[in-house]
């Protein structure tokens, strides 16, 4: 499991970014977003970890697309007006991921984490909405690494 994001003791809230895809409520800590983009086109790569949706061009970069659908087996709707792309890092990879929206930025206190069960998510949070899941992107992608590779 990814290194605790509730480690240190002198943090009592952390900045959660908080995103839709299909029906799940989703977030990732701010820290490991670079930027948060309009939706840019994904090519394919043949025989790919079912995990990676493709590749993006995001200003000069290229990089891999995570297939958020298939790490949480949830349908999507993506919307053009409301469709984003967050830009993330982790584990000194660089990578995106395509979210039907980015709902907002919220500061939630430590102990309303919960360490989840649910695969591939680290913590859960309960908000008004429903459960709040923590992805827990060092997983993921141990998981893409070690059955294929990731560069």
């Amino acid at each position: 499991m990814a290194q605790s994001i509730l480690t240190s003791d002198a943090v009592k809230t952390i900045e959660i970014v908080e995103f839709k895809v299909g029906k799940k409520i989703l977030g990732v800590t701010i820290d490991a977003v670079q930027e948060i983009i309009h939706s840019t086109p994904v090519t394919s790569i043949p025989l790919a970890h079912p995990f990676i949706k493709g590749m993006a061009a995001v200003r000069g970069d290229v990089l891999n697309v995570l297939n958020l659908e298939e790490v949480i087996d949830e349908t999507s709707h993506f919307n053009a007006k409301q469709e984003k792309m967050i830009v993330l890092q982790c584990l000194n990879y660089h990578f995106v991921i395509h979210v039907d929206e980015v709902t907002e930025i919220k500061i939630v206190n430590k102990e309303d984490f919960r360490i989840s069960q649910a695969s591939y998510m680290q913590y859960e949070i309960e908000t008004d909405q429903g459960l709040l899941y923590i992805l827990d992107l060092e997983e993921i992608l141990n998981v893409i690494q070690s059955d294929r590779g990731i560069r």
